[in-house]
């Protein structure tokens, strides 16, 4: 009897803590004024690819070795090619749109001076 309640309990207790902890945030990216950025912006610069397959827009990371993203998020005012930025985002676990970038949010966004 003893075992069967402790059995009950336990199984009550594992699907109870099955359930996600994952935050949705579907808030707009954040606009900072120009001043410096802390340490975790990335340096980018704002890509127009005109060939089919490949994202209107996508950023260009700029550092050790770069990669492209798709911003799936990024407002009007930032989509100027060649516009450099400094951004913050988030990597988005769903198909790719385009064959060269992947799919982020941006959480924050700056211009930043050349």
């Amino acid at each position: 009897m003893k075992f069967k309640i402790a059995t009950i309990a336990l199984t009550v207790l594992m699907s109870s803590s099955c359930g996600s902890s994952k935050n949705v945030i579907s808030e707009e990216p954040k606009q900072i004024s120009n001043e410096v950025p802390k340490e975790e912006f990335i340096k980018g610069q704002i890509i127009f690819f005109e060939g089919e397959g490949d994202c209107a827009y996508a950023i260009k990371t700029i550092g050790e070795g770069f990669e492209y993203l798709d911003p799936l998020n990024l407002d009007d005012k930032y989509k100027i090619d060649g516009q450099q930025i400094w951004f913050k985002y988030r990597g988005l676990r769903r198909e790719n749109r385009c064959e060269n970038a992947r799919p982020v949010e941006i959480i924050e966004i700056m211009i930043r001076e050349k």
